[in-house]
């Protein structure tokens, strides 16, 4: 594909997303249906400019009644400002670009919005990401905001001509130009950049990337396309654990590629994973200093397994029941700490599995199938 064509994908790309996502609709009061303003319009001013959904929201109050508006989950903005907020508190030095006396309001914030001390909810790299756009242009900032948005439509338009190489590579040119369009006129993914934010942009990226390198080691000699194969595996897992589930088989598909041809695979693959693991092992040491037990990467597995499978669930990703919204698990999640609380959620999801095993199984393909098309 030429330069050219890859430029008109990006402007569509771009273009499309932000067709798909009003950001200029202002923050509605949902009883009395005016527009919201916030108490510190300056420190606050993305209220003004959020998407269809409360995932960019943050506290504001109504121009008409002065009730609080909450945000409606746990989101990237906070855990930024909690990262911000850590990086600040090392050196007892503002964040570049925050005026005096922002710091203590704004950036002094938890993940859940309350004390509740250090936490790996999240994998680290996109909330850094983001603390880091908060660090030069201002925590919660308007140009903040709309950086943020940019970068995760850039991630995405970015996957459009990896999506024609794979294609290339594995089917031929026009396949691969044909799956380039599909994915830049594919409405969900156009949505979801302006809609959401969240790390889901940049692990496509990060996929990508790995599956049109994956294609080529099969047949290279050099190492360095191996140690930039294990670099990027520990920057996606660091971005999305979700994706740690491929490696196992992708890691294989190339060892016996490169068998077949008669390559040398396994001192190439060796190096790979050593690699990987070098490049995530400060964030597992961090973890073990912190709480004092080995996490790989987060640690909220048994919170995430509880959600589904409980008295009344149905497999489905409940925000009612989550500590960014509920009053008793907040504070039971403050009162035992993180480690314990999951601990505890996940022995309860496994006692009710173990009394319900017929429901398991359907509502776990149910949500499965949900996911592979929806994420």
């Amino acid at each position: 594909m030429s330069f050219r064509a890859c430029a008109r994908l990006f402007l569509w790309k771009v273009q499309w997303s932000n067709a798909c996502g009003d950001i200029r609709r202002p923050h509605v009061h949902p009883i009395c249906k005016r527009p919201a303003r916030s108490p510190d319009t300056e420190a606050l001013a993305c209220a003004a400019i959020s998407a269809p959904t409360n995932y960019t929201h943050w506290p504001c109050s109504c121009r008409s009644c002065g009730d609080r508006i909450e945000p409606a989950t746990t989101d990237i903005f906070t855990c930024a400002a909690h990262a911000l907020n850590a990086a600040a508190a090392a050196d007892e030095k503002l964040p570049v670009g925050l005026r005096p006396g922002r710091c203590s309001r704004i950036s002094r914030v938890p993940p859940f919005r309350a004390p509740s001390g250090p936490t790996a909810w999240l994998p680290p790299l996109y909330p850094y990401l983001v603390a880091g756009v908060f660090k030069w242009f201002g925590t919660y900032s308007n140009i903040a905001t709309w950086i943020v948005l940019g970068l995760q439509c850039l991630f995405s338009a970015l996957i459009c001509p990896l999506v024609q190489s794979i294609g290339r590579d594995t089917f031929g040119d026009t396949v691969g130009v044909w799956s380039a369009w599909v994915w830049a006129c594919f409405p969900y993914d156009a949505a979801i950049p302006i809609i959401i934010i969240w790390e889901s942009s940049l692990s496509a990226l990060l996929l990508s990337l790995i599956l049109m390198l994956t294609l080529r080691l099969g047949k290279v000699t050099s190492l360095r396309g191996f140690l930039a194969f294990g670099a990027l595996w520990s920057i996606a897992v660091l971005t999305s654990v979700a994706l740690a589930s491929l490696l196992p088989f992708i890691t294989w598909w190339i060892w016996r590629q490169r068998k077949q041809a008669g390559l040398d695979s396994a001192r190439f693959v060796f190096v790979a994973l050593l690699v990987f693991f070098v490049c995530v092992a400060p964030w597992i040491i961090r973890d073990y200093q912190v709480f004092g037990q080995i996490i790989p990467v987060r640690d909220n597995f048994g919170e995430e397994l509880w959600m589904g499978n409980r008295a009344g669930g149905t497999g489905e990703w409940v925000p009612g029941l989550h500590p960014s919204q509920n009053k008793y698990e907040l504070e039971q999640y403050i009162r035992v700490g993180e480690i314990a609380y999951v601990a505890q959620k996940q022995r309860e999801a496994q006692a009710y599995i173990s009394a319900h095993p017929a429901t398991f199984a359907p509502s776990f393909c149910a949500v499965m199938a949900t996911s592979a098309f929806c994420r």
